[in-house]
């Protein structure tokens, strides 16, 4: 999105505003609580990933792939989700738990 303001107010003028690509989380009129950093391990993995929460507290798990698509929404067995079935490359973990929202970079090798 590219928006330019007009000069006749020199306050604001010139003004270019730019947004690049998509949004990785849709806004969803909610406001949103931040967990607290969750620990995720091994990172780079091959597949299997451990989340240092109790399985209990979370609600949801997504994966969201470069471009901001949910590539897998895995389900938790024991703190632990397995992505080997997912192509080589970087991804987003969105946790959501009791606390709130947490997001971790991961690569998938």
């Amino acid at each position: 999105i590219i928006t330019f303001n007009d000069a006749t107010n020199p306050d604001w003028a010139p003004l270019l505003n730019l947004n690049y690509g998509p949004a990785l989380v849709e806004p969803s009129g909610i406001n949103e609580i931040y967990a607290r950093d969750l620990p995720v391990y091994p990172i780079p993995t091959v597949g299997p990933l451990t989340i240092d929460v109790e399985s209990n507290t979370i609600q949801s798990i997504d994966v969201i792939n470069i471009l901001g698509s949910v590539v897998l929404t895995p389900t938790v067995n024991d703190n632990r989700i397995d992505i080997s079935d997912l192509p080589v490359g970087p991804y987003i973990l969105r946790i959501t738990t009791d606390e709130g929202i947490s997001t971790k970079r991961i690569i998938k090798r």
